[in-house]
């Protein structure tokens, strides 16, 4: 699927299909000739938007331990540079990934509900700056030049009663770790 929204007048999100296709060689949605032209003009198309965000299924930079860096994906980095494009949200790794590579953070989210305790082995090739084996969601905050993402989980071992919902669940930020080894908490935060 490809489609964008704004929020606002400063954020524009941008979802680019990263799909392999059989019926197309191999090749990822997004090759094809047409979305291919689509990305391209979506993403050069809106210089206005001081926050851009781009969201996909396989992530660019992956440390693993089950998927590595995607490939054919290199080919819309440049295109993310020139567009401005500030963070990049993924999935398909069951853990949180956090990546930065020419001026862009790539964050992956895909510890939500399955779970992969163990730790990532690639931290130099995916330019991991940090990780969590922890379940979590992001909690995204923008005030002007700044945007502060927490990692967020339930950290007590007792399970939630989902009757009750969240307001009974300890909520916190979950421990990141470097690779190597050094735990880190509080927000990840991003600059314009």
């Amino acid at each position: 699927m490809f489609y964008r929204f704004r929020y606002g007048r400063d954020a524009e999100f941008i979802c680019i299909d990263t799909s392999k296709e059989d019926f197309f060689r191999g090749k990822r949605l997004y090759e094809y000739p047409k979305h291919w032209e689509w990305v391209d003009q979506t993403l050069a198309s809106d210089p206005a938007a001081r926050w851009k965000f781009v969201f996909c299924h396989h992530p660019p930079f992956c440390a693993g331990p089950n998927h590595h860096n995607t490939d054919r994906m290199e080919a819309l980095l440049p295109l993310f540079g020139r567009a401005g494009v500030r963070a990049v949200l993924n999935g398909h790794e069951h853990n949180f990934q956090h990546s930065r590579s020419d001026g862009i953070d790539y964050l992956i989210t895909g510890a939500g509900s399955k779970l992969d305790k163990r730790a990532p082995d690639r931290f130099d090739e995916a330019h991991t700056v940090t990780w969590s084996n922890h379940a979590h969601f992001l909690l995204v905050t923008i005030h002007e030049h700044t945007m502060s993402v927490r990692v967020i989980g339930e950290l007590d071992e007792t399970k939630a009663d989902l009757r009750v919902g969240l307001v009974d669940m300890p909520l916190k930020d979950v421990p990141r770790f470097t690779p190597s080894g050094e735990e880190i908490t509080g927000p990840i935060v991003l600059q314009l």
